[in-house]
């Protein structure tokens, strides 16, 4: 078996550096689930290492079970004893505990429950009553969410939390006693809540030398996605489990942030994003429309060299550059000009395909819909992802077509509807002959775009395969701000497995089933997910934000925001709705920064409101992966980041400058696209000479050719207007973009 001919250099490298501590940083849509799944089947296949020594570990079941797929279907005919074990953090913990847990000699056995959070709040409540508590003064909720977070971001058991808070104010005291007899009780009903999960088994690795042992020597090579998004306890168990073979390879991504000078709106003012420091409050959405002044909680900051970022500017002239990985909050909604969309459409058991449709079309008369919505629905399909915005027509089958002829994609639709020249079993035949995951992932990421975040998931009201898990954020803040979660099936064996699992499905009259939780605490709801995603497998979890009453907006990546898109903008009344007219791709070198914010989970960037990395709400320490190299200090690194942009003359010349740079992890990009013309380089006297220089090579390159376009690079906007009086005295024309040209900008009209 070749594992390695569809690879790109770096990508290969990635593949066979098997044996020692390896970290790849990997871009957006630069192939990262590619490399994982392609270097299990490469241990096994080309290596032969046992399957049974493989450990891959990632965030959600989701995450788990695509990667399963994909190295079943890169090792499909070989003969296997067994198979690696491909699992979330939460699920290999259950595995280590039920075979180990009673080497703890903590009063637990291995048929041990697991706690959901009612159950957690219902024992907090029975604790709280029990020690004499005002139930109204200490809430349930409250308390269960302290003790979830100081589990969480500290390791904390009852023990060390009483020790840390013991000089604290009455309050958290009160907190620690409940904690040291809501543990007691956990202990007597031989249950665990989700939390316990992660911390029971570190302190089993820790405390008991055989069963690290054995688990060092079962888990020979050991392999974690999403290396960034891991908190202290995860680098825990990972650091315990990697400490005698230390073949350990993690994925992730350093960059999900905003730009350095980004305005962040504040209590005391505008600040720029490097002014920013832990603790600043800063404005942020609470729901039905409110606002409120936000603690930050965490600032992260580090260097980039031609980092791919994306600028949204709206309708009203608010401006934000973040990583396309930053998420924002953004749809499409009815009314606004008629658009076309080029799309990228799935259906399970059937592929990807290519697809256009307008932005309208109706249901009935004067009943408009989105057009990639109903579409979506017509051919009963999974996901859908919006590739172009186009004006026309004719513009957006330009783009079928070339997407189709570079990435071999079909345009044939899933289902034979009236009309259709094509049967459906000759549909399914053409499918079934094709290998079209492969290339819709080469075009996604060729966009920088992500298969986990597709524009639109069908609801569950037409097959049963489909369970979605929905969120909305700050979807009630009259009071404290509430976080809301809606969990819909259609199978009855589905809420069969929940209630195994400790919930409690209800009947739903527009599905089978339905969960419905309201809590303050964000990071509860997302556990609560991980629940449902253990006991069901594959769910759907779509995360929308409830800042204006009744208009909600999904969590979108900066690569997915296209033109007309609507997104939450700042005003003098509070938060209101804007339209993205602008959107911008280019390369970026500087700092980046990424903020931690309090209960709410956002922030006012450039007058947008937007957001921060999901797993920061489960306490992740983007330090683990920065440090890797001085966890692991005999770790290599390899960067996924082949270039489609540049010119290699331009990459040599860039690479030459900066590695002058004392303060950076070293990188050398590289490109498959022609060298390119030779740089050449003039130095003059000051901006002045600078500009009179540019303009007369302008001048130049015009009289030989009247047509040229030349474009002027600046770094910042206030180099402008040298160019700009340079380029009027000779009388040339020039366009801004990106920005205003200084004789628009508002210093200059208000005179």
């Amino acid at each position: 078996m070749d594992f390695l001919s569809s690879l790109n250099q770096q990508q290969r490298e990635a593949v066979a550096e098997t044996d020692g501590p390896l970290l790849i940083l990997a871009g957006a849509g630069s192939g990262k689930t590619r490399v994982i799944a392609h270097r299990i089947a490469y241990l096994i296949a080309e290596r032969e290492i046992a399957p049974y020594n493989i450990l891959a570990v990632t965030f959600t079941n989701k995450a788990a079970q695509e990667m399963r797929e994909r190295v079943e279907r890169l090792l499909a005919g070989a003969q296997m004893a067994s198979a690696p074990l491909i699992s979330t953090f939460h699920s290999l913990c259950v595995r280590i505990l039920r075979q180990r847990i009673e080497a703890l000699n903590a009063g637990y056995t291995r048929s041990f429950t697991i706690y959901d959070q009612d159950d957690s709040v219902r024992l907090i409540k029975s604790c709280i009553k029990d020690l004499g508590y005002d139930e109204k003064q200490m809430g349930q909720r409250a308390v269960q969410g302290a003790i979830s977070g100081a589990k969480n971001r500290n390791g904390d058991d009852a023990e060390s939390y009483t020790a840390r808070v013991e000089s604290s104010d009455e309050k958290r005291a009160a907190i620690a006693r409940v904690f040291k007899l809501y543990e007691e009780r956990l202990v007597n009903n031989n249950a665990l809540d989700f939390d316990d999960l992660l911390i029971k088994t570190v302190q089993l690795l820790r405390r008991v030398q055989e069963v690290r042992d054995y688990y060092n020597n079962k888990f020979r090579y050991i392999l974690v996605d999403e290396y960034q998004d891991t908190n202290m306890l995860q680098f825990a168990l990972i650091r315990f489990l990697t400490e005698k073979q230390q073949n350990i390879c993690v994925v992730g991504d350093e960059d999900q942030c905003v730009i350095a000078g980004t305005p962040i709106t504040t209590k005391e003012g505008i600040l720029k994003a490097e002014s920013i420091r832990p603790g600043a409050m800063v404005l942020s959405a609470k729901g039905d429309s409110r606002t409120q002044y936000s603690a930050v909680t965490d600032v992260f900051c580090r260097q980039v060299t031609d980092q791919p970022v994306i600028t949204l500017r709206t309708g009203s002239g608010h401006e934000v550059t973040t990583t396309p990985e930053h998420v924002h909050f953004a749809r499409y909604m009815l009314g606004g000009d008629d658009l076309f969309f080029t799309y990228l459409m799935f259906k399970r058991g059937m592929g990807y395909r290519i697809g256009i449709t307008r932005r309208y079309r109706f249901e009935g008369p004067n009943k408009p819909s989105l057009g990639y919505i109903q579409r979506t629905n017509q051919e009963r399909a999974d996901a859908i992802w919006l590739l172009e915005v186009s004006r026309t027509d004719e513009e957006a089958r330009c783009w079928e077509q070339y997407y189709a002829a570079k990435f071999g994609l079909p345009t044939c639709i899933f289902v034979s509807l009236p009309g259709t020249r094509m049967s459906q079993s000759a549909i399914d035949h053409l499918y079934s002959r094709l290998d079209t995951e492969s290339a819709a992932m080469k075009l996604l990421a060729s966009k920088n775009m992500f298969p986990e975040h597709p524009h639109h998931i069908p609801k569950c009201t037409t097959t049963k395969r489909r369970r979605n898990f929905g969120v909305t954020l700050c979807k009630d803040g009259r009071h404290n701000t509430l976080h809301y979660c809606e969990v819909l099936g259609t199978d009855s064996s589905d809420a069969e497995r929940l209630r195994l699992a400790g919930l409690h499905p209800t009947a739903s009259k527009r599905t089978g089933w339905r969960i419905r939780v309201t809590s303050q605490d964000f990071a509860q709801i997302m556990h609560l997910h991980d629940t449902v995603s253990e006991a069901l497998g594959d769910v759907n979890l779509i995360l929308k934000a409830g800042f204006s009453s009744g208009l909600s907006l999904y969590f979108t990546p900066a690569s997915h925001v296209l033109p007309g898109m609507k997104v939450y903008i700042q005003t003098e009344t509070g938060i209101d709705l804007d339209e993205v007219n602008s959107v911008k791709h280019w390369l970026y070198t500087g700092n980046v920064y990424d903020f931690n914010v309090e209960r709410t989970h956002n922030f006012v960037a450039g007058g947008i409101f937007t957001h921060n990395s999901v797993y920061k709400w489960r306490g992740a320490d983007i330090t683990n992966i920065l440090n890797f190299e001085q966890h692991y200090p005999n770790a290599k690194v390899i960067r996924l980041e082949q270039n489609y942009r540049s010119t290699q003359t331009i990459l040599d010349v860039a690479g030459a400058v900066v590695k002058n740079n004392t303060e950076r992890k070293g990188k050398t990009l590289w490109t498959a696209n022609p060298s390119g013309e030779r740089i050449r380089y003039y130095q003059a006297f000051d901006s002045d000479a600078e500009a009179r220089f540019v303009s007369a090579k302008i001048e130049e390159h015009r009289r030989e050719d009247e047509d040229i376009r030349a474009a002027v690079l600046y770094r910042t906007n206030a180099q402008s207007r040298v160019f700009e009086e340079s380029l009027r005295r000779v009388g040339l024309p020039y366009n801004i973009v990106g920005g205003f040209s200084f004789y628009e900008r508002m210093e200059v009209r208000d005179i």
